[in-house]
């Protein structure tokens, strides 16, 4: 079952590709329904900035909601895109940017959806950063 957990924990959301669908989601319930204020941070790598769904609604969730922040990361930009934002892996971003803002990363709660090789990496670096199993939360579709 993918679904926040009942705490006043920072939630970090790291996704990719469909994992955009529960991610969202489960954002979106937390943001309208929940009544903790908990601080969200969202992690999402696409390709270029085609691949980018749901953009304008998460830029509007950033500027309406002082406890959200989204940054999108693309991996594969197009010349075309004029991209300016993060390049690189989602997972090795998030994390750098996380550890360089002195996040209490093992305080956090991580939500993790994506590719099986992006999960796999995500829930490796976590691990290796000394973020508890018990507070990284996944959907892998089953695969």
């Amino acid at each position: 079952d993918f679904r926040a957990s009942d705490s006043d924990a920072d939630m970090i959301f790291i996704g990719g590709g469909a994992g955009m669908a529960p991610l969202r989601a489960i954002i979106r319930s937390e943001l309208q329904y929940a009544r903790s204020g908990r601080k969200i941070d969202y992690w999402y790598g696409a390709r270029a900035r085609a691949d980018l769904f749901y953009a304008t609604e998460f830029d509007s969730l950033q500027k309406e909601r002082a406890n959200f922040r989204w940054q999108p990361v693309l991996s594969e930009p197009l010349a075309a895109d004029g991209w300016e934002g993060p390049t690189g892996f989602v997972h090795t971003i998030a994390l750098q940017v996380l550890k360089s803002q002195n996040r209490d990363l093992a305080a956090c709660e991580f939500y993790v959806c994506g590719p099986p090789p992006m999960l796999s990496a995500t829930r490796k670096i976590l691990a290796d950063n000394k973020v508890p199993e018990t507070s990284v939360f996944f959907d892998d579709f089953g695969i």
